[in-house]
C-alpha cells in the first residue's frame, strides 16, 4: 500500500498528463473539528505534487464546523486551488442549511448505498436483473476453476 506521501510520486511517473487526471480528497471529521481544514489540503497538494485538486469532499456534516469549512473550501476555490466541492453522508436537511449561506453550491453528493440501508427492489425489476442471467463470464479465462496458472 502507497504512503499518501508516495501519490505525488506515483501520479508522475505513470507518465499521464494532470489535466487528464480527475483527483478527489475529503475533509475528514478530525479535521474540521481540530481547525485543521487549511492544513489538512495544504498537505494533499504537497503530498499529490499538483497546484490543484478537482473535487474536494466534506466527508460528514459534523455539526458547528460545517460553514466553516465550507468557506474555506471557497477560499480555495477561489484561489483555483479546487476547482469543485461536493458532500458526502449529508442528509437532505443538511444540503438544505447548506444552501442557505453557500457561494459555491455543492456540485457532487456521494450517498450511500448498500443493500442493507432503505433498498428495494420491485417485481418488475427483479426481473430485469434476473433475465440478464447467460450463465456465461464476459471473459472466459477468469473462471478460477480454469485459470491457465
Amino acid at each position: 500500500m502507497r504512503t499518501r506521501k508516495r501519490w505525488g510520486e506515483d501520479i508522475r511517473k505513470s507518465g499521464v498528463d494532470r489535466r487528464e487526471l480527475f483527483i478527489t480528497t475529503k475533509v475528514n471529521t478530525t479535521e474540521m473539528c481540530n481547525g485543521t481544514v487549511r492544513e489538512s489540503l495544504e498537505k494533499s497538494l504537497a503530498n499529490l505534487g499538483t497546484d490543484y485538486i478537482d473535487l474536494v469532499l466534506v466527508h460528514w456534516p459534523v455539526k458547528g464546523h460545517i460553514k466553516e469549512t465550507w468557506q474555506i473550501l471557497e477560499e480555495y476555490v477561489d484561489k483555483e486551488k479546487i476547482h469543485s466541492i461536493g458532500v458526502s453522508n449529508i442528509n437532505p436537511h443538511h444540503i438544505d442549511e447548506l444552501l442557505e449561506y453557500v457561494r459555491i453550491r455543492p456540485v457532487v453528493n456521494q450517498i450511500e448505498i448498500e443493500p442493507y440501508f432503505d433498498f428495494e427492489l420491485s417485481p418488475s425489476e427483479m426481473e430485469i436483473i434476473s433475465g440478464l442471467n447467460r450463465n456465461q463470464r464476459v471473459y472466459e479465462q477468469n473462471d478460477p476453476d480454469n485459470f491457465p496458472w
